[in-house]
Parts: structure tokens; C-alpha cells; sequence
């Protein structure tokens, strides 16, 4: 869940510009440990298949064991629409989500991974952004076949990254309405306030009820 007090981001937000983008850039974030579970290769991969005319950018924020190795992966294969922004302090990234246009939240192709639901999911849809959803199982049903809150794509597929990438960028009143369902999601089945008062009331019942044997 999310605590939505804490991600009230201002009504604008000047990271965008701080950071070097203009307005027409079409910004997806990334933000989180950047490591092995999350294969983010993949998307190095669909920058790759990305139109040389495209406005989209890929933003890899956070830090980890795999981050030297993609950094220098982009630039000996000269990976335009791939940047790694400088780290930003926790109370700031309400403020750079704010300033993008949508999410990627991607894992490994692991059975591993059916049942997880990464945390950074909370945080985009909280902010109203759509996600790409590279997470099959429990999240895709949640997310994406339930609430409508972003597109999947399949994990560790480039081609299904870059054409769901362009998806969104292609189509404003999209990314609009899956932010939307985004935040409502969060609103009414995440918020730590209301799942933390559901877990009292569960334990309370469970306090009073007779216990086995008696």
C-alpha cells in the first residue's frame, strides 16, 4: 500500500526542467534498486527498437549491482532514449514522478515472480501514472486486468516494451484515463491507513473468539 499523505506532490513540478527535458519529451520512469531481479536489459533492448524520431525517454533512477554494467552497455552500443538521472533524496521522488508521463515496472521471467507486487506500483498510480507492467501473475490481474491501470507487457520482451512504450506516448487520452484508474485503485484497495484499520479489526475478532479447545 502507499501513504497518499506523503505523495502529494505540488501542482507543478520543475524536476523535468531542472533535469534537462523539455515539455515534448515523453519520460517513463524507473525508479528503484537497480539490479538482477529486475532485468533491465530489457529495457536498453526496446530504447534499441524505439523510431530515431521518437520523443520517448527511458529514466533509470536508483542505484545497484547492475547499474556501472548498463551504464556502460549504453554507451559502448550508443543507446539514445536511455538516461540515468542523479539520485534523488525519498522526499523528492513525488516530485520526479510528478514530472514524468509514466511508469515501467518490470521483473526477471520467473515463477518466481508470479505472486509479487513491487511497492514502486503504489507510488506511480498514487501520482495518477499509467504503468507498463512487466510483472506477470498476481500484479498483471490486479493492475491491469482488473483496474485498468496500465498496459502489460510481457516480461523480458523488448518488442512488447517498446510498442506498449509507444502506445502511450501515441495516445494522451490513454495515459490520462489509466492514471486515473490508477489513483482510484489506490484510493479505494491501498491506502496503509485503511489496511492498517482492516488488520485491527481482523486481529481484534480473532482476540475474541474462543480459542480451540474450550
Amino acid at each position: 500500500g502507499v501513504d497518499l499523505a506523503l505523495m502529494n506532490a505540488p501542482s507543478q513540478s520543475d524536476w523535468r526542467k531542472r533535469a534537462g527535458y523539455h515539455d515534448s519529451d515523453f519520460l517513463i520512469l524507473y525508479a528503484g534498486v537497480i539490479g538482477l531481479a529486475q532485468g533491465l536489459d530489457t529495457v536498453l533492448d526496446a530504447a534499441k527498437l524505439l523510431p530515431k524520431d521518437t520523443s520517448i525517454r527511458f529514466l533509470l533512477l536508483g542505484e545497484g549491482p547492475e547499474k556501472e554494467r548498463l551504464i556502460e552497455r549504453k554507451q559502448t552500443e550508443k543507446i539514445e532514449r536511455v538516461d540515468f538521472p542523479e539520485a534523488v533524496k525519498r522526499e523528492t521522488m513525488p516530485e520526479v514522478i510528478h514530472a514524468v508521463n509514466a511508469a515501467v515496472v518490470p521483473l526477471k521471467k520467473m515463477d518466481l515472480f508470479l505472486g509479487a507486487i513491487p511497492s514502486k506500483i503504489f507510488e506511480s498510480l498514487a501520482l495518477g501514472k499509467p504503468i507498463l507492467l512487466g510483472v506477470d501473475g498476481e500484479a498483471r490481474t490486479l493492475f491491469i486486468d482488473q483496474d485498468q491501470c496500465g498496459i502489460y507487457v510481457e516480461p523480458e520482451n523488448a518488442t512488447a516494451l517498446a510498442k506498449g512504450a509507444q502506445q502511450l506516448s501515441e495516445n494522451p487520452d490513454l495515459v490520462k484515463s489509466l492514471g486515473e484508474n490508477g489513483r482510484k485503485t489506490v484510493e479505494s484497495k491501498f491506502m496503509r491507513e485503511n489496511i492498517t484499520l482492516h488488520l485491527c479489526t481482523v486481529l481484534e475478532e480473532i482476540l475474541k473468539s474462543p480459542r480451540r479447545g474450550e
